[in-house]
């Protein structure tokens, strides 16, 4: 009788664990493998030939990427942009050369995940 009960014990604590990885992992995959096209169809060229993100593009995009994908994992979530310059790392208003997206998630287990992602527009050599 007692091997019954640790049997089914196992079994809860293994499905528990199977569904917590697949969230994480499924997240990570979701915020690391973010279309590119999302921040290449948001550069803007400005006056003296210098590209910038557009925020409300970005921002728009970004979120409707994740409304499409990330209920697939968890419930709700918390998406914050900063935008900044590069090269001093401070805050910018406009005409931004890099964004700071950062995603927060209730998982399971008490467990909060947060992810921080970097997108800076560089100069491309060789291509």
């Amino acid at each position: 009788m007692i091997n019954i009960f640790i049997a089914l014990l196992m079994l809860i604590m293994s499905y528990s664990f199977f569904s917590f990885s697949f969230m994480v992992h499924g997240l990570n995959r979701l915020i690391i493998n973010v279309p590119r096209t999302i921040f290449e169809y948001s550069i803007v060229v400005g006056d003296n030939l210098r590209p910038y993100y557009d925020q409300a593009t970005i921002k728009k995009k970004y979120l409707s990427y994740l409304e499409e994908n990330i209920y697939h994992y968890v419930d709700s979530y918390e998406a914050k942009f900063r935008f900044y310059y590069p090269d001093t790392g401070g805050l910018c208003d406009e005409k931004c050369e890099g964004v700071e997206v950062t995603i927060s998630s209730y998982i399971i287990f008490k467990y909060n995940y947060h992810r921080t992602m970097f997108y800076e527009i560089t100069e491309v050599n060789n291509g």
